[in-house]
């Protein structure tokens, strides 16, 4: 915590909504892990640097597109599978709000 001590901006948001950060905690694990793990324009950007990252420049920018374009087609295959363990997810979630999204599922 020491060196988030000089981010008053940071505690300020934290504090302000501290309920809804300790209500993350009370999700079940299975939850709590698709909420971590799920961040997929974050996901995305990593994907990117790591084929750019130490390649030095390219020739030109059509290069580069073309570098970008086929990660994310090799991407693309890895999000068509699915998410692990979504099927005990959306029970979970149904148990949880039924309510509020029981009119989504078909």
């Amino acid at each position: 915590m020491e060196k988030y001590k000089g981010n008053e901006r940071l505690i300020k948001k934290v504090t302000e909504n501290i309920e809804h950060i300790y209500q993350l905690f009370e999700y079940p694990k299975e939850i709590q892990k698709i909420i971590y793990t799920t961040n997929p324009i974050e996901s995305l950007n990593s994907a990117l640097r790591k084929v750019t990252k130490g390649k030095g420049s390219f020739i030109n920018e059509q290069a580069l597109l073309k570098v970008l374009y086929l990660r994310i087609q090799d991407l693309e295959k890895k999000w068509c599978k699915g998410t692990s363990g979504w099927h005990t997810v959306r029970n979970q979630l149904l148990i949880l709000f039924e309510d509020r999204i029981s009119k989504y599922i078909e």
